[in-house]
């Protein structure tokens, strides 16, 4: 396992195990976000996939589920991959939903496998989960994608941090201290902060259609965080 693996090995470790939301992060103030809030984010990851009753949804960095359970009633079929094995095992006993199917995988090879004719997803999720990824994965990640998704597919890049507005994640000097210490010594806990026009350009390249959604502030990292959705060719 890579360290983000480890890192989220050991903080299920130390969660509640059917506390999935504070498990993946999904908090406010060092508390799990609540029932409207969730509801907002399945609701608007429904709404920006088109997500429709027969489609095939492949939901890559899934985490314990905690999000893919929501989406279960609103889709054909779920396959769920996760690098770490924790949070798999946690979905498997407390996000289990009868059309999904949770495995451990890595999101940058899993589309890579041949795969028999006909056999491909309508709809990818890639959740609160882009900031994982250097930007030098991005082309990595879209080949993955696109080894496994029908023509035209629809793909929801959810959550991301955006560059240009990192400074509004700092909610005091000392926080915003803390973090340019962290830099120095190359620790980011929150990842790669994403500008859209890298993620336009790559776009641009491979004939992909993509557009840019702010999120409601509804959730408060919506000053900082925004969602994308590309159509592939």
């Amino acid at each position: 396992m890579n360290k983000l693996a480890d890192f989220y090995e050991a903080r299920v470790a130390h969660t509640a195990p059917d506390d999935l939301l504070s498990q993946v992060g999904h908090t406010e103030g060092g508390h799990p976000i609540d029932a409207k809030q969730l509801a907002y984010i399945t609701g608007r990851i429904a709404e920006l996939l088109d997500l429709r009753p027969d489609d095939r949804l492949l939901d890559l960095c899934c985490g314990n589920g905690a999000i893919t359970r929501c989406l279960a009633p609103r889709a054909g079929s779920i396959t769920a991959i996760d690098l770490t094995p924790a949070l798999i095992a946690t979905a498997r006993c407390h996000a289990a939903a009868a059309n999904i199917s949770y495995d451990v995988g890595d999101a940058l090879t899993y589309g890579l496998a041949e795969r028999p004719p006909g056999d491909h997803f309508d709809k990818v999720l890639v959740y609160a989960a882009l900031q994982h990824f250097r930007k030098s994965q991005l082309n990595d990640l879209i080949d993955s994608i696109s080894g496994c998704t029908r023509s035209g597919a629809c793909v929801v890049l959810g959550f991301v941090p955006e560059r240009s507005r990192r400074g509004t994640f700092f909610k005091t000097p000392r926080q915003k201290a803390t973090y340019l210490l962290r830099l120095l010594f190359g620790r980011d806990h929150i990842g790669t902060w994403w500008r859209r026009r890298d993620i336009a350009r790559v776009c641009r390249a491979r004939g992909i259609a993509c557009s840019f959604h702010e999120i409601a502030p509804v959730l408060r990292a919506a000053n900082h965080r925004f969602d994308i959705v590309l159509r592939l060719p």
